[in-house]
């Protein structure tokens, strides 16, 4: 399917570098670990864990390349999963975070403990919802265009038409777009201090739960 001079497919393991770089665009890590530009994508375990815990992975494509990406799930025994099983999977997806290189990644013993503690409180925090929107991200030069839009839309048409009564999406108020998930129609339902993004974006940011309502079929 097109929207305008973009097509929408299904994520491919070819598609891990592009997408890496799309994430280090909208969250500039190596600014706050001192490594080199020239150096490897750091993104690109966070990319895998995400793609890894997703069951629905779709990139936005332009003049053959990767200009966005949306990994979501869709799973109805969400609900039901105790805290400490998401706790859990966040703590695997840090280790394999930091298994790349980790000797070099200059992170100082707080911020490591602030991130295990962001992933408690995440996991305590988490509202109840049948499917979620793991990471959606937008190439710069596209943004504005209806991709994130698009990408967004095929996922909730996909959970509505698995039976999925809501959405849930994690965020923050500093280093991602909330207020186009507002205008969707998100609802906010939790705020709280973000360990994580405060550190990459040097000042305070609040991480955000937001949910959509679909109703059910």
């Amino acid at each position: 399917m097109e929207s305008g001079q973009v097509t929408y497919r299904e994520y491919q393991l070819e598609d891990l570098t592009r997408c890496s770089e799309l994430a280090e665009q909208a969250w500039p890590v190596r600014e706050r670990l001192s490594r080199p530009r020239d150096e490897p994508s750091m993104m690109k375990p966070w990319i895998e864990s995400s793609h890894f815990s997703a069951t629905w992975s779709e990139v936005a494509v332009a003049s053959g390349e990767v200009v966005g990406f949306l990994f979501g799930s869709i799973d109805k025994q969400m609900p039901k999963r105790a805290a400490v099983e998401a706790v859990t999977d966040q703590f695997w997806m840090f280790r394999r975070f930091l298994s790349r290189d980790v000797n070099r990644l200059d992170l100082p013993l707080s911020a490591l403990l602030g991130f295990l503690f962001m992933e408690f409180k995440l996991a305590v925090n988490r509202p109840d919802a049948d499917a979620e929107i793991i990471l959606v991200i937008v190439a710069t030069s596209f943004r504005g265009k209806g991709v994130g839009k698009t990408l967004v839309d095929r996922f909730v048409k996909a959970a509505r038409d698995s039976g999925a009564s809501a959405i849930l999406l994690y965020t923050d108020d500093r280093t991602s777009n909330w207020r186009f998930y507002e205008h969707y129609g998100f609802r906010k339902v939790s705020t709280f201090y973000d360990n994580i993004s405060s550190f990459f974006a040097g000042e305070r940011a609040n991480a955000i739960y937001y949910v959509l309502d679909l109703g059910k079929k």
